[in-house]
């Protein structure tokens, strides 16, 4: 289980290049939205958990909201699999592929 943290920390790192101070802001944004369950879940059926950070000058409780609202429509999230914080501003979700055949990078 570890190196999944350490595989989505480190992708979470290289999206946001202007947070490489050190990895504590990383884990935190992880942590805020990372529920076990779900990953137990998402492990069993070979599915990916997917960690965004929300930046910028945005607000934070809007933008959780509005994910919120739509991330049952969105094709591809899990239903019932998001997890929201508006503080650090992160979500998270079980990536659902239905069609073709998700293939892991080496």
């Amino acid at each position: 289980m570890r190196p999944l943290l350490i595989a989505i920390a480190a992708a979470l790192g290289a999206l946001a290049p202007g947070v490489w101070a050190c990895g504590a802001c990383i884990e935190d944004k992880v942590a805020a939205t990372y529920d076990q369950a779900v990953i137990d879940r998402a492990v069993a059926s070979h599915r990916q958990v997917v960690f965004v950070a929300i930046e910028g000058p945005v607000s934070a409780s809007k933008v959780v909201a509005q994910v919120t609202a739509v991330a049952s429509k969105v094709r591809g999230v899990q239903v019932g699999s998001l997890r929201t914080s508006t503080s650090p501003p992160a979500f998270s979700f079980v990536r659902v592929v239905r069609h073709g055949v998700l293939r892991e990078l080496d």
